[in-house]
């Protein structure tokens, strides 16, 4: 975003100048033809911000991943419902061989 203010309307307009897909994190070429280097620069930073903020988050679930689990046991206990209790069956065998493989490297 790029803020620029209208003294004659007295306000302040936001403007686009680069989209940072989160799948990639790069901004194409022709986004940052037109900036300067500070603002080159700001993109970087952000980048970099939201990567340090993903990988927090995901120490944060690795952490909190055995509450989480005793949460799915009390759930899965009080559940009714078969065929939920299937499928959640079924992405916790496939997450816990994700895991395992993850442990393994």
């Amino acid at each position: 975003m790029k803020s620029t203010y209208d003294a004659d309307a007295k306000k302040t307009s936001n403007n686009v100048v680069a989209k940072i897909p989160r799948a990639t994190l790069r901004v194409k070429d022709e986004d940052t033809k037109g900036l300067s280097d500070r603002e080159k620069a700001e993109i970087d930073a952000f980048i970099e911000r939201y990567k340090n903020t993903e990988a927090l988050q995901q120490r944060l679930y690795a952490h909190k991943l055995p509450e989480i689990v005793s949460d799915v046991v009390r759930f899965l206990s009080t559940l009714e419902d078969v065929a939920e209790k299937e499928v959640i069956a079924s992405q916790i065998a496939q997450a816990m061989v994700e895991l395992r493989r993850a442990m393994k490297a």
